[in-house]
This record gives C-alpha cells, structure tokens and sequence, in this order.
C-alpha cells in the first residue's frame, strides 16, 4: 500500500518521539531521490531515511549506512550548509496529508538563531523534499517545480512555501459516523462501498476503506446501493471505531505477508481481518522497523521478478509476435503513431515498484515511425537514453533485438 496520510500520523508521532531534542550531525544524498540524516541525542546515532521515490515515498529509520557518491549533489550540499548542526525541534504533520514536516532550531550566517523547515512531501510521483526558511520562504528543494510542470503550485528558490493543492474530500477527524451513513443517500447506488469511501475521506488508502467496507458488510467492495439499514448503521459505527482508535494513538505496525509463499503484501496500523486466512498479519516492533522491513524484502522480491522479466523478453515479444498483438492494444503496424509504452510499460512498473532505483525514469514514448529506418532509429534511441551502459547493457540486449525483430 502506499504510505497514507492516516499511517503516516503513526509514522510522525513515532519519528517525533525518537528524534526530538536531537541534532543532525551529517547528510547523504545516496540517491537523486533519497536523503539520510545521521542524527544524535540521548538515544544514539541514528540514521533517518527520506525517500521520494515515485513507487515507495517513505521516512523511516535504517540500520546501515548507504553508499554515497564520491561527489554529493548539489542539493546535498545545500542541506549540508542550512542543516548539519541544527538541533531537531520537532517532527509534525500539517492535517491530514501525506507530507510531514522536520522542524529545526539553527543559526543563519551571521550566527543569529533561526529556524527552518525541512519539508517532506511523500505524494507518489509528486514526492519531494523543500527546505524553506523561519518566514516560509523556499531556500531550495529536491525537485524545482516551475510553471511548465505545475500551473497550479510552483516549487522554486525564492517563493513562499504552499502547501498542495487540497482534495476534495472530507476531512474524516471532522466527520461524523452518522453523517458518513448519511451520505450514502447521495451516492452511485452501483459503486463499492470501498470506492466511494476512498473518494470521500481525506487521507484514507484503498486497503482502509476495503477494511472499514468488510467489517460493515463482510464485502469489501458491496454496492452502496445494496446497504441495508442495518449495515449502515454498522459503517457509522465502525467509522467511530477507527476514529476513536486514531485519536487515542492506539496505532501499532502491522505486517501482512501472504499464507502460501510468506511473501511481503502489504503494511497497516490496524490489524487487517478482511484477507481471512490468506494473509498473516504479524506486528513489529516500531513503524520504523514495519517499513525498512516491507520494503527491503519487497526489493528483494522484485529482484527475482526483474530478472525473470530480462530473461523472458526476447520471447515474449519475437516468439508470440502474433498473438501479441491480437490481444491488444499494443501498437497497430498500419497505424502512423506507434506507442512503444506496452514494452517501456512493462519495465517502468517492474523497476518502481520492485526497488530498481537507477532504472527510475524509464518512461513512455511515443514515436512517428511511418517508414522501417524511423521505427529502427526510435528503437536505438529510447535504449541509448534509458537503458545503463557498460556490462549491465547485456541484459537489455535481447529486448532490443526483440524489438528491432517485431518491427521486421
């Protein structure tokens, strides 16, 4: 599941306990989308992860260190400047979003105490980390947003903070069970309980609202308009339930692994019951430890699934060629516009979500290919611009030749 603002709450309060009153004696930037804080105080060092990677946004503890490039990038040394020393104030979460906020006590250079804010935006492919002075101005960020990327909100030097752009949704703290119920009066009578939920509560994921749907109805995804009286009743229930468990920090991390093969699944704050018996859900000890573990054995997993992906490229698109393209919608060969997202596609989603971070930004193009050397030349093309060089280029070779195959 990706990190919702509700889980997030519990990651913040945590984070907060632990990092309070410390102070941050070094910064990595390991990764273009990844900053670690090594932090000490009473407890310790420790080593704080940020990363806004578009498949896994998260903050959490680590336990070993991360290779770091020989030259760290620019914005690492811009955090080395305004934050390495500073002494950690506190860590908060504006409302109910998914970004929370690091709170610094530091001097500026005159020597004179300020404070600072190192901003943690953890929204999907929006994720990013801004730093923003005592008057909320931006100092810099990980990724600058200007007007040709955002005509809503712009993350620039200079500019005052804003915070994203707000959902359409209601804040769930502010509403009540009854009034939930209530609303269903209103609703598509044929959409899930569990979609109309995610499309009503600000911050909820879509594993919570399956939950709150199976434990009001025993369907996860039961139709609103095929609610009795009598489960409506339970949702609103069910609703002050979680609230109350919410609001009295009764949160503990949870890990869902699946029956069958005991692989990673999913993560939550509450004991998820709506898998039964194919699911083990198992608590750990913190959310730090609930995350570095999810995503490292989530990594792990997604290794063998990649290699397996290499492997099986060639034949997938040159041995089944016709079958391949009966079923669609794969690019038409008459057509003048070929989409090369079907096989870019297949890599990007593997790559996000299974932890290949140098793969990151393999993305989608769309060529003119209306003549055999076009098509020939955009295929050269995409794999020289996204694909590594040197030994790790073998691996790619045969979907490049199984592409140069499909065009012949």
């Amino acid at each position: 599941m990706p990190l919702d603002a509700i889980c997030l709450g519990a990651v913040t309060e945590e984070l907060n306990h632990v990092l309070a009153g410390c102070r941050v004696e070094k910064v990595y930037q390991p990764d273009r989308d990844e900053i670690v804080l090594q932090t000490r105080g009473q407890g310790g060092a420790r080593r704080l992860l940020v990363s806004t990677a578009a498949g896994a946004p998260r903050v959490h503890f680590i336990d070993v260190a991360r290779e770091n490039p020989a030259a760290p990038p620019m914005f690492c040394m811009l955090l080395r400047k305004h934050v390495q020393g500073a002494k950690i104030a506190a860590v908060v979460q504006p409302a109910v979003e998914r970004m929370l906020t690091i709170e610094l006590d530091t001097t500026d250079e005159m020597g004179v105490a300020c404070k600072k804010h190192l901003i943690c935006e953890l929204m999907g492919k929006h994720s990013n980390v801004i730093l923003c002075g005592e008057d909320n101005r931006i100092i810099d960020a990980m990724r600058r947003v200007d007007g040709d990327l955002s005509g809503k909100r712009q993350v620039l030097p200079g500019l005052f903070y804003r915070l994203p752009p707000a959902q359409e949704k209601h804040d769930p703290f502010a509403l009540s069970g009854v009034g939930l119920s209530a609303s269903l009066q209103s609703a598509d009578g044929e959409m899930g309980l569990d979609r109309y939920l995610l499309s009503q509560l600000l911050g909820f994921s879509p594993l919570l609202c399956r939950e709150l749907s199976y434990r009001a109805t025993g369907d996860t995804a039961k139709p609103v308009g095929k609610l009795t009286a009598e489960e409506q009743l339970r949702l609103a229930q069910v609703f002050e339930d979680l609230k109350s468990y919410l609001t009295e920090k009764r949160w503990k991390p949870f890990l869902l692994t699946k029956t069958e093969d005991h692989a990673v699944f999913d993560f939550s704050f509450l004991p998820i019951t709506q898998y039964e018996g194919l699911m083990t859900v198992s608590q750990e000890q913190s959310f730090s430890d609930l995350l570095a573990a999810f995503f490292e054995k989530k990594g792990k997993t997604g290794a063998g699934k990649c290699s397996s992906l290499f492997l099986g490229f060639r034949e997938r698109f040159t041995g089944h060629t016709h079958e391949f393209f009966q079923k669609g919608p794969v690019f038409q060969p008459l057509d003048p516009e070929h989409r090369l997202s079907p096989f870019i596609g297949q890599f990007q989603l593997a790559i996000r979500h299974e932890g290949f971070s140098r793969f990151r930004d393999l993305h989608e193009q769309a060529i003119v290919a209306n003549a055999a050397e076009q098509f020939a030349v955009a295929i050269d093309a995409i794999f020289a611009e996204h694909l590594p060089v040197g030994d790790g280029s073998r691996i790619f070779q045969p979907c490049r030749d199984g592409l140069h195959e499909l065009r012949a």
